[in-house]
Order: structure tokens, then C-alpha cells, then sequence
């Protein structure tokens, strides 16, 4: 297949059934595009020969291409508050964790899809964890906790975005891979300003462990400066 004219490789990209003849020993290769395949089916015939078939391959998405494209839809589905867009993406069985610091804790919030989809419209105060420092409760509707913490800054910009890199910028340590043993980790990092010394930055980790073939999100984890 290496030696397929151009035109013919055209006609296979839009999926018409093509007909070729090659060389003085008459291969007949008929090929069409088989999209359910994500590849070429060709099929070939040497004269007095029975019809051989096989597939060509086309390249597929490795999985942190992959897991990094479904993270920048959820962070992108955030900066629009599109929480129906965000529950696309949550584990159908486990949820999604809601972790206000890097130091996860089973005990932290968690919703399922459904209770996603409906997040910005719900008024119910929520327990989500304890406040550095203080030790003080962190007591908010999950609209108040959309602005406190998950989407304290406008994470969609980010350009440094690191897969299965948790790095310890802070006081508070990672324990993320411990709670998520099966996890990839997407991070969307910005860095502080110099005004603030840098103290300002903040990260937005994304935790997506594979169900029935796909890839979910379980867990939304926080990293920033802490005491």
C-alpha cells in the first residue's frame, strides 16, 4: 500500500469504494474507509490467487492524549459554569471528589453526575473539608465553593499543564496517587505574581480512573499556598 497514487488515497479520505490495478502483474486492490474500524480496509487479489484481506491502521490517541483532551473540556465546561458539560465526564459509579487542598481526604465531598449537573443551582451548605490554618469548617453552597476554591482562577488559561506530574510546590503534601491508585492526573497550573511574591498561584488537579473501557473523572483536587 506503500505505492498508492495520491488521487486514490484522496478518494479512501472520503470514504468512495476505489477500484486500483498495479503493475504488470495485475494486483487488484479495492479499498474503502471503514470509520467503526478507524482504519483502512483494503483488500487485494493476485490473479488465480484467492482475495487476501487486511487492515491498515491509522494512528490512535494514546491515553494521555486522550485523558488530556477529556481534562481541557471539563476545565473548559468550568470556566462557562457548563456543569452539565462537567457531568459528562464523572465517574457513572464512583462520582466525583471535591478536594479543597492537595492532602486529599475520603472523607471530602463527593457528587454524583446527576448532583453535578445541578451544582450551580443548588443551595444546600455543604461540609467540604477544613480551612488551612484555621482549622475552621469550610461551610458553602457549591456555587460559593465554585469561587472559593475550584475555580478560583481562570484555570482554562493555563499553559502549563503537567499529566501524572504531582509536584509539591507548597507546605501541604500529595497524597493524590495514594487515593487514586488507578488514577491519571491531569494538573492545570498558574503560576504567582510578582507583586505576590508568587505566593498566589494555584493549581487544578483532575483524577480520571478507567469504567467499562472509558475514562471518568473521580476527583477535582486544589493546590495553592498554604500556611
Amino acid at each position: 500500500m506503500k505505492n498508492v497514487n495520491p488521487i486514490l488515497c484522496k478518494m479512501m479520505s472520503l470514504g468512495i469504494a476505489c477500484l486500483f490495478i498495479v503493475g504488470p502483474g495485475l494486483t487488484v486492490i479495492a479499498a474503502e474507509y471503514a470509520p467503526a474500524a478507524s482504519g483502512f480496509l483494503a483488500r487485494q487479489s493476485m490473479a488465480g490467487d484467492e482475495e487476501a484481506r487486511q487492515s491498515v491502521s491509522l494512528p490512535r490517541e494514546t491515553e494521555e492524549q486522550l485523558i488530556t483532551k477529556h481534562a481541557k473540556t471539563v476545565v473548559d465546561a468550568l470556566a462557562e459554569k457548563d456543569f452539565a458539560t462537567v457531568a459528562d465526564y464523572v465517574h457513572p459509579k464512583k462520582g466525583v471528589r471535591f478536594s479543597p487542598y492537595a492532602y486529599v481526604k475520603k472523607a471530602h465531598r463527593s457528587f454524583t453526575p446527576e448532583c453535578v449537573s445541578k451544582m450551580m443551582n443548588d443551595s444546600t451548605v455543604y461540609f467540604w473539608g477544613t480551612y488551612d490554618g484555621s482549622g475552621h469548617a469550610i461551610e458553602l453552597t457549591p456555587a460559593e465553593y465554585y469561587e472559593r476554591f475550584l475555580y478560583q482562577k481562570d484555570f482554562a488559561r493555563a499553559e502549563d499543564i503537567h499529566f501524572d506530574q504531582l509536584t509539591e510546590r507548597g507546605n501541604t503534601l500529595h497524597n493524590a496517587d495514594e487515593v487514586y491508585p488507578d488514577a491519571h492526573f491531569v494538573e492545570f497550573h498558574l503560576p504567582g505574581s510578582e507583586e505576590l511574591a508568587g505566593m498566589d498561584w494555584a493549581s487544578l488537579i483532575m483524577a480520571f480512573e478507567k469504567w467499562n473501557g472509558q475514562w471518568y473523572l473521580v476527583g477535582m483536587i486544589q493546590d495553592q499556598w498554604t500556611i
